[in-house]
């Protein structure tokens, strides 16, 4: 289906050149720079958000495989992908990136805020646990915005397989996972349910 700006939805792997033309807005044949694909050729600031956005989500989410930040970390993107074939690799990093940035809200709240604050949302006086709670709300609202799901329930994933797709994770460590990396079986599984 068309959402509005001449491409279909993405069919679940955001890392595709149409998916990724589709979340730009662009069409090759215009100057378009709004997501939406309202054409201003004196405004890149949508598309610079927009990348920005995903730029420094990604980085703030995997602040915890540094050893120097305390955090938690799964693989549970990879695990999606090899159990559901229809959910590619872009389309798990958008879901596990938002689940990340939650677990890791307390530890690593002043990277989160300053992510908010590069996107120029306002910190106003709120402390940076709170305003890392209200940029995560953000990215949210923007993924689900561009049509893309923000919940393993929008992707079809089983809450049945969450004990064999937990423990496989737990199981087999990713490339860059360190000490942050979830081990606990329980723990993983209350990080299945929050993402859910």
């Amino acid at each position: 289906d068309d959402p509005g700006n001449g491409f279909p939805r993405p069919d679940g792997d955001a890392t595709s050149y149409d998916d990724q033309k589709w979340v730009a807005g662009y069409d090759g044949t215009s100057f378009s720079s709004a997501v939406d694909g309202t054409e201003d050729p004196n405004d890149g600031d949508a598309r610079l958000q927009l990348a920005a956005a995903a730029l420094l989500a990604n980085r703030a989410a995997q602040a915890s495989y540094n050893s120097n930040i305390q955090g938690e970390n799964t693989g549970l993107g990879r695990q999606l992908r090899y159990k559901y074939p229809h959910i590619g690799q872009g389309l798990a990093s958008i879901t596990n990136v938002q689940t990340e940035l939650k677990i890791n809200q307390k530890v690593n709240s002043s990277v989160i805020a300053n992510v908010g604050k590069i996107m120029g949302l306002n910190q106003g006086s709120s402390s940076d646990y709170e305003f890392a709670g209200d940029t995560i709300k953000y990215l949210e609202d923007f993924i689900a915005g561009i049509g893309f799901p923000t919940r393993l329930r929008d992707m079809s994933v089983d809450k049945k397989d969450f004990e064999e797709i937990a423990k496989l994770d737990i199981s087999e460590p990713a490339f860059g996972q360190g000490a942050g990396r979830v081990k606990d079986l329980s723990r993983m599984m209350e990080i299945l349910e929050m993402a859910w």
